[in-house]
């Protein structure tokens, strides 16, 4: 077995050595579909220990690796639409960290609406912490409005609606 010195007593140049292996062995997990797996499996997943891992492993992936930021931060968007509550919200909160050096697009803001709609009240919140990440840009704000319209756009049945009418005079 090899013995290796404590990180403090290394070199610069092996520490840079270990830097230039993480990120070739992100590239590669990069180059062969590593990371839609990683999302495949955190929507088909019910264990969240198993989708927080997955989501670090995600944000690793996509940091110091310039060659494939933007593909990993474009696969994470994808967990926005599934039907995994978790796997949603930890998509949330990556697209927010992956916002601090990647500034959105306009495709953020058309995936994370339909979570609105979300009968999980956890789901909604990260939805609406995201859509405040993403109106500091400017340049994403006629796109938010026109989408939030048509999340409020929604027709309601006639049948579930309660008409008003006047009470009529012999009702009092």
């Amino acid at each position: 077995m090899i013995r290796r010195p404590p990180r403090s007593t290394l070199s610069s140049s092996s520490a840079a050595s270990d830097v230039y292996k993480r990120q070739h062995y992100k590239e590669l997990v990069c180059e062969h579909s590593g990371g839609p797996v990683v999302v495949d499996t955190m929507v088909n997943s019910k264990d969240e220990k198993l989708q927080e891992e997955a989501r670090i492993l995600l944000l690793n992936l996509g940091r110091g690796n310039p060659r494939f930021q933007v593909h990993v931060a474009e696969t994470v968007l994808t967990l926005l639409g599934c039907g995994n509550a978790v796997a949603q919200r930890m998509g949330a909160q990556s697209t927010r960290q992956y916002m601090q050096t990647l500034p959105p697009g306009f495709d953020s803001v058309v995936s994370c609406m339909p979570m609105l709609k979300s009968g999980d009240l956890q789901v909604q919140y990260e939805a609406s912490e995201l859509i405040k990440a993403l109106s500091k840009y400017a340049y994403l704000h006629e796109a938010i409005i026109e989408n939030l319209v048509k999340v409020l756009d929604i027709p309601i049945p006639v049948k579930t609606c309660l008409l008003y009418t006047s009470p009529s005079p012999r009702d009092s």
